[in-house]
């Protein structure tokens, strides 16, 4: 994998963007910020998968059935996508996805789907929003 994502011979639009440091004398800031307390942080180019799916509760059919239409929405986009749907806790599944550190999560629970939304969090920031499910494979894709 290094060689095709290194390998000048490939054209420009099939090679992945390196992560390159650039230090500031003193700052701490490397310019590319690839962990935190937490875990991992991937930057989206080189990421294993772009969005992961947290099923907050896989024994609920209506959230199921949410999580993979999203799934499913977003794979048909190309987008690779990692779907949680584990019997775990969710703080288990927060930390579990923390560590992993894909670019994206989107957390799926049985108030969002009453309510039509998911709730986006981008891994750098911390940042989350809600968002209506109907948007979300757009916000992607």
């Amino acid at each position: 994998m290094a060689f095709l994502l290194a390998n000048p011979a490939l054209p420009e639009a099939t090679r992945r963007p390196k992560c390159r440091p650039q230090h500031r004398h003193g700052s701490g800031d490397h310019g590319c910020r690839s962990h935190d307390e937490a875990g991992i942080v991937w930057p989206e180019s080189v990421a294993p998968f772009k969005v992961a799916i947290v099923n907050l509760k896989p024994d609920d059919g209506a959230v199921s059935g949410a999580c993979q239409k999203l799934y499913d929405g977003l794979a048909a986009k190309g987008i690779e996508v990692l779907h949680d749907d584990r019997d775990l806790r969710p703080g288990a599944k927060f930390a579990d996805m923390d560590l992993i550190g894909l670019p994206w999560q989107v957390i799926v629970g049985p108030k969002g789907v009453s309510a039509g939304k998911a709730e986006v969090k981008d891994r750098k920031t911390g940042k989350r929003e809600e968002v209506p499910f109907d948007q979300v494979v757009q916000r992607f894709g």
